[in-house]
Parts: C-alpha cells; sequence; structure tokens
C-alpha cells in the first residue's frame, strides 16, 4: 500500500455515520455491518475525508502518546482490511478535506485500531422494502448468490 495514495467511501455500496466516538459502516450489497471506535473511528474519520496514511499518521501525533513504528503499522493495516472488505476505494479527488480537532487538548494513549464485524442482521440488511417489493408490497430477498 502506497502510503500517499488517498481514499474515499466505496459508494454507493456502502454508508457509515459517525455517533459520537463510535462510527457504524453498513455494507448494502453484503449486509455486513461494522462498528469503529477510539483510533478505527478516528482513521475512518480521515480515510473519507481522502487523508493519505501520511496525513492521518501526522494528525494521530497531535492526539496520541508517541506513535511509535508498529502504530503507524496498525493504522496501515487497517486500512488494509478497510481496502479488503471493499468499505474504502482509491479517492479520485487528489484534495483531502481537514478534520478539525482540538490540538490543545491533553494527548491520549494510542489504542491498536480495530474493527467489529457484525452479520447478524445481514437478512433484514438485505431487504429492500423501498425498491424489491412484491405486488402485495412485501420486501423481497435479493438473490443470494449475488450477496
Amino acid at each position: 500500500m502506497e502510503r500517499e495514495l488517498r481514499y474515499a467511501i466505496n459508494v454507493p455500496n456502502i454508508a457509515s455515520e459517525v455517533f459520537g466516538d463510535e462510527v457504524v459502516i453498513v455494507n448494502l450489497y453484503s449486509g455486513i455491518y461494522y462498528s469503529l471506535t477510539g483510533t478505527a473511528a478516528q482513521v475512518w474519520i480521515r480515510t473519507i475525508q481522502n487523508y493519505s496514511v501520511d496525513e492521518i499518521l501526522a494528525d494521530f501525533s497531535l492526539i496520541y502518546e508517541d506513535i511509535t513504528t508498529e502504530n503507524r503499522q496498525q493504522v496501515t493495516e487497517l486500512i488494509a482490511d478497510l481496502l479488503d472488505k471493499t468499505l474504502i476505494t482509491e479517492a479520485q479527488n487528489k484534495t483531502a478535506i481537514k478534520v478539525e480537532f482540538d490540538s490543545t487538548l491533553p494527548k491520549k494513549p494510542f489504542a491498536k485500531p480495530q474493527i467489529e464485524v457484525f452479520s447478524d442482521m445481514q437478512e433484514i440488511l438485505l431487504l429492500d422494502p423501498v425498491h424489491d417489493v412484491d405486488k402485495n408490497g412485501w420486501p423481497l430477498m435479493k438473490d443470494q448468490d449475488k450477496a
């Protein structure tokens, strides 16, 4: 992975929302959803604003205590995981949108960024009640071989 590449949400298959310190990501094509908290949420917020790995790490040096080589590798591994899960893709826009944060706050300890994966609501999330309905208006399941 090149550290200067920029990334963006893989639209239209992916939807995400920030809820305080958590990011919830839904793959609308597979029905799997993800939760990112703490450091992982901060990686996501910057990734979808077209940050490169180096720019993410530059921000993190202002937010977190003593970013180590191992921490840098962990951020790179999370981004690789997001790419593998097709949640993000290489950005067409080569300009990052600045993420505002208060750099005067005390630095926090760096925690390994992790992504939680959930498939318990997969069948429900694959229902599309607006578009995929039978003649009576009931939702139809998408073909399982497409998911």
